[in-house]
Parts: structure tokens; C-alpha cells; sequence
């Protein structure tokens, strides 16, 4: 039985709490008209939201059920691909991104928008801070590294719909370029002084190599083989795939 841990709130589900408020008062627009100020972040929290979705399909899939329902109806299924040169990138995105939301004064938002500005606000900064220490993160740790998260967020990757299936199978065939662009940043990291220690690249090695066997896989019997299948005949049952 694999047991998961909670994790923290990330910041694609803060982004989820803030694009319901936005929806929220979005609705309240029908009552009473919006400041021109309103809109306006309501129209770059929408944005970015779609942004930090449509960037990772895994994390947009354990977010929200139905993509359209924000906006979202074109997009192209990917795993999030580390490249050299990333950290600058996304230092000088989250400043951008800072310039923007400053460019609104919150003080001319309702007291719903004024409360998702402040917490939007707080959440980039501690980005663009964190955003100095480009190594400190570590994606292939042995207690909860993607080596051995990644495998169980593929099991339980749930088929609502036909879309689902196809987006998962795309997913599938980046695995092996997701892999090879952590161990790139993992690279990147030991060059500067921060890879982990022995102990763990080595709990880490041992985790890979039995997370998947070719006995298991041969016989068919690997957990993501049987999930698959389980989830597929559910979907073929409610006439969803054919």
C-alpha cells in the first residue's frame, strides 16, 4: 500500500484559490460594476493562471477536473522540462510578472480582490527571493523525489474523459526527457557545490532500480500496468472509450 504525504499548498493551487475568487467576484459584476482596476487583475490573475496550468498537464490534471471551466480549452499535453538557463529565466519572469501586479493599485480593488492581490503579491516575492538560490531545490531527494512520486501520480492519473487518455500516453512518451533534464539540473547543481549526499544519490540509485523491474513489466503485473488497464475498463464501461 503506498501512502502519500500530504504536501504543502503549492503555488499552482494558490492560483487555483485565487482564480475561484476572481470567479467569485466576477459573478458579482452581474449586481454591481467593476472599477476598471478590478478587471484588469482579474484579467492577469485569469491569465497566469492559465500560464501555470498549461505548463505542466500532471500538475493541471490534479488541480482542476475540467480545464474549460477556466478558460482553458487548447494545450498542448507536457511534463515540466528543466533546461540550462532556467533559474535566470524564471528570475526574470516572476520580476516581470511582480512589475505588473505593481502597476495595480490594490487600495481601487474590491475587498475580495484587494485580499487575492495581497496574497499574490507576498507569493511573488517570496519567488523572486527564493529565485537567488537556483539549487537549493532538490527534485530527486530519497524520501520524496520525482524517481518515486512521479510513478504513483501516473497510477492514480484519473480518466474522466477520452482527453484524459491521450494526454496521458503523451505524458508517458516525455518520461525519459523529463528525467534526463533533472539530471541535468542534478549536473548543474554538483558543479556549484550543492548535490546531495552519498547516502542518498544511493538510496535514490537503489529506489530506481526497483521502482521498475523487467520481471514485473514482463509479466504485466507492474502497478502501472494494472492501474492503466483498471482505469481504462472503468472508462469503456461508462461508454467514455472506445
Amino acid at each position: 500500500m503506498i501512502v502519500r504525504k500530504r504536501p504543502p499548498l503549492s503555488f499552482p493551487q494558490l492560483l487555483v484559490c485565487i482564480s475561484l475568487l476572481c470567479a467569485l467576484t466576477g459573478a458579482l459584476t452581474l449586481v454591481a460594476s467593476h472599477t476598471s482596476p478590478d478587471r484588469r487583475f482579474e484579467q492577469f490573475t485569469s491569465q497566469l493562471f492559465q500560464e501555470e496550468m498549461t505548463g505542466s498537464t500532471l500538475n493541471m490534471h490534479y488541480t482542476i477536473a475540467d480545464p474549460k471551466t477556466f478558460g482553458i480549452s487548447e494545450y498542448e499535453p507536457v511534463l515540466p522540462i528543466y533546461h540550462s538557463g532556467q533559474p535566470e529565466d524564471s528570475k526574470e519572469h516572476c520580476s516581470d510578472l511582480l512589475h505588473r501586479l505593481d502597476r495595480i493599485d490594490p487600495d481601487r480593488l474590491s475587498p475580495e480582490n484587494a485580499y487575492t492581490y495581497r496574497l499574490l503579491h507576498r507569493s511573488l516575492e517570496n519567488d523572486l527571493a527564493l529565485a537567488d538560490f537556483p539549487y537549493y531545490n532538490e527534485p530527486l531527494s530519497p524520501s520524496s523525489g520525482m524517481q518515486s512520486q512521479l510513478p504513483v501520480l501516473l497510477a492514480e492519473y484519473t480518466f474522466r474523459t477520452k482527453r484524459d487518455v491521450t494526454d496521458y500516453l503523451a505524458l508517458l512518451d516525455q518520461i525519459d526527457d523529463y528525467f534526463s533534464s533533472l539530471l541535468l539540473y542534478e549536473q548543474e547543481k554538483a558543479a556549484a557545490g550543492f548535490f546531495m549526499p552519498a547516502c542518498s544519490s544511493e538510496k535514490v540509485r537503489k529506489q530506481c532500480d526497483t521502482i521498475v523491474t523487467t520481471e514485473e513489466l514482463a509479466q504485466g503485473t507492474h502497478f502501472l500496468q494494472t492501474t492503466f488497464e483498471d482505469r481504462l475498463s472503468e472508462l469503456q464501461k461508462q461508454g467514455l472509450f472506445t
